[in-house]
């Protein structure tokens, strides 16, 4: 969660007129998609970061845009929950 926070707090809004690059998933041409560092990344260059949430079946909460691990985990496929 204090990641996150700190994320969020390196953004910085655009005015309403403007056209906003998002880094949706953290730019995942340098780092795995959805990953601190590419959100961290994404955030350090100046983009505001937007992302996915999946609940896990445990409750816990993953910062997921794909329902399966192919794209993000290395070593491990199947479904995120």
């Amino acid at each position: 969660m204090a990641f996150l926070i700190l994320v969020l707090a390196a953004c910085t809004p655009a005015a309403a007129d403007d056209f906003t690059f998002v880094a949706h998933r953290g730019g995942h041409e340098a780092y795995p998609e959805s990953s601190q560092e590419a959100l961290a990344a994404a955030a350090a260059a100046g983009f505001p970061v937007e992302f996915d949430l999946r609940q896990l079946e445990d409750g816990h909460w993953a910062v997921a845009h794909d329902a399966e691990t192919g794209k993000t985990v290395v070593g491990a496929s199947g479904p995120i929950d």
